[in-house]
């Protein structure tokens, strides 16, 4: 370790590995079955005691702002995750431990949604554990967790991407107001201070129907959206086609059946429609040939 320039020690960089956050997440989850959270949050005494255990496990010299941000970036995935998981269209794959759907399903989502992008490659292998703090042990299917054991990954580096804006893409700011991550509702109780925890909770509730509500709708928006688009194009290529086959039958030149029947497939193609109603006169004919000869 290197000596600051205050003449104390610098801690070292947090270097996440599978292992490491499973031990993390385990410590955690003692503390949440101890009853020691309040509405899913960790106090400072046990995210302290969590880091002094993490540490000694593993020979480290980690400072506890760093066990809690790592703690804050694996609940912001399990959130993304969760989500993606409230949507019909997706499906959680537990033998490779991710979010799995169609590819246009995919990315329709991102669309809305650009914080989920990682996911549709990327695996979260401790999402049923982390579901114990957020959600206890009636959160999780029994075959999903056998024997309560922990399932470590292989000891490789987690390359973890989080995506900072938890707001969705290309949508304006002041349709999205009332999606809130857990972070948001976090900012939330804070500035209600004397909030009773009945009434809290009743909020938080209300807040996250209204941001899921919000976010379904934009999806569903985006979907038909898209799904509009593609019959539009649909038909002005079928209108192109025709359009084609009128011009065609108007070249006293192409008089031959078995050249009529291969240009008729052959202005099938798009562009091919598009290139013969763009030329004139005799290079029309002379182009149409030249596609198969």
């Amino acid at each position: 370790m290197s000596a600051g320039q205050d003449g104390g020690l610098s801690r070292p960089k947090a270097e996440w590995t599978p292992t490491r956050d499973a031990y993390m997440v385990e410590l955690l989850i003692e503390q949440h079955k101890s009853g020691r959270t309040a509405y899913n949050e960790f106090k400072n005494e046990v995210i302290k005691s969590v880091t002094w255990d993490f540490n000694k496990k593993f020979g480290l010299n980690l400072e506890e702002n760093q066990i809690k941000n790592r703690y804050n970036v694996m609940k912001k995935d399990y959130g993304v995750v969760k989500t993606l998981l409230s949507h019909k269209e997706f499906a959680w794959d537990e033998t490779r431990r991710m979010v799995v759907a169609d590819d246009k399903v995919w990315e329709n989502y991102i669309m809305v949604r650009c914080e989920a992008r990682p996911f549709r490659r990327k695996s979260f292998p401790l999402y049923n554990q982390m579901s114990i703090i957020f959600e206890g042990e009636r959160g999780i299917p029994k075959s999903q967790f056998p024997n309560g054991a922990m399932v470590i990954a292989e000891e490789v580096n987690s390359y973890t991407e989080t995506v900072r804006s938890s707001k969705p893409c290309n949508i304006p700011t002041q349709v999205m107001d009332g999606t809130l991550d857990s972070d948001s509702i976090i900012r939330i109780n804070k500035k209600h201070k004397y909030m009773n925890p009945a009434e809290s909770i009743h909020k938080k509730r209300a807040h996250l129907k209204i941001g899921e509500t919000i976010e379904n709708a934009l999806y569903e928006v985006f979907t038909a959206a898209k799904s509009n688009a593609k019959q539009r194009n649909a038909s002005k290529s079928t209108s192109m086609y025709k359009n084609c086959l009128d011009e065609l039958q108007k070249l006293e030149e192409l008089d031959d059946d078995n050249e009529f029947a291969k240009a008729v497939n052959a202005l099938k193609d798009d562009k091919n429609a598009i290139a013969f109603m763009t030329i004139k006169g005799p290079r029309r004919l002379t182009w149409l040939r030249s596609l198969w000869h």
